[in-house]
């Protein structure tokens, strides 16, 4: 029994007849006969009685017709959907987004992305670009916005902006009254950094030990609202991407310059070298293109 045959058959009785079925399929009389018995035979029973140019199924093929009609609906249902996937209407991506990302930039792009592609399924999470870059490359994620992945895991790294670093310090510190700071000057407050794996953080401690400063670092923490309120609590002045300081400040809290120009990050789509699905390059470019900043 093959789909083809059951086709045939609930087509000649959806038609009533051999005639008006073969037209229907553009198929020849003699090849709609011939399916109807290979599938009779391989039933063992009759499933049609011919009356004169019409037919009428018999019990059996009363039964085999609801069930075939139930199989052909799920057949097409099927179809519809590789087809859906196959156009990037549907299925699932798995993103991955450094907090600076995740909490300013992303969720714009990934909103406009969902209203055009409202059947695709996306699991969102965020991390520093290390464990981002290695859930990527283990197949875990689809796609990560991160900074540049580390080089031995050889995943594709495509710039899209660059995030600048700034330094929050509480009104009240060696800092409150200043507009900008050099590196150099950093070595006379207690610092607060996100998270040892996260670039910022590398970024961070690279400059510093460019300008022969020793850093007295405080605090380290992935959570930028931690950082934030420890600024606030007098704990040290936090270095964070400009990006997480442009909404409401913590109270007698300011936002300093920092002088070096080195102190940032190019910020991009990371992703494996390797074929994807049809959802997962829609969603590449639809990130791509809403956070792609021109260089001036």
């Amino acid at each position: 029994m093959e789909l083809r045959q059951l086709s045939t058959f609930c087509t000649v009785v959806d038609a009533g007849s051999v005639t008006a079925a073969s037209r229907t399929l553009g198929y020849a009389q003699s090849t709609v006969t011939a399916q109807l018995q290979v599938l009779e035979a391989s039933v063992g029973v009759s499933l049609l009685v011919r009356e004169g140019k019409g037919v009428r199924l018999t019990a059996a093929g009363r039964e085999v017709y609801d069930r075939a009609r139930v199989v052909m609906r799920d057949v097409d249902d099927i179809r519809g959907a590789l087809a859906d996937l196959e156009d990037g209407v549907s299925g699932e991506v798995a993103l991955g987004a450094i907090d600076s990302a995740a909490d300013s930039r992303v969720p714009n792009a990934l909103a406009d992305f969902l209203r055009e592609r409202p059947r695709v399924r996306v699991r969102f999470e965020t991390g520093g670009t290390t464990v981002l870059s290695k859930r990527v490359a283990a197949g875990e994620l689809d796609l990560a916005i991160a900074a540049m992945p580390p080089a031995d895991l050889a995943l594709g790294f495509e710039p899209l902006y660059v995030e600048r670093l700034a330094l929050l310090a509480h009104e009240d510190s060696a800092f409150g009254e200043r507009r900008s700071v050099r590196v150099e000057d950093l070595a006379n407050e207690r610092i607060l950094l996100t998270q040892g794996t996260c670039s910022y953080n590398a970024s961070i401690r690279s400059a510093a030990a460019r300008a022969g400063v020793e850093l007295d670092i405080a605090l380290e923490s992935a959570n930028i609202a931690t950082l934030k309120r420890a600024v606030q609590l007098g704990m040290g002045a936090a270095i964070l991407p400009i990006g997480e300081l442009a909404d409401a400040l913590p109270a007698r809290t300011r936002v300093v310059r920092i002088e070096d120009g080195r102190i940032r990050l190019a910020i991009g789509l990371v992703r494996a070298n390797k074929p994807a699905s049809t959802a997962v390059k829609a969603l590449a470019f639809a990130l791509a293109t809403a956070l792609r900043v021109p260089r001036a």
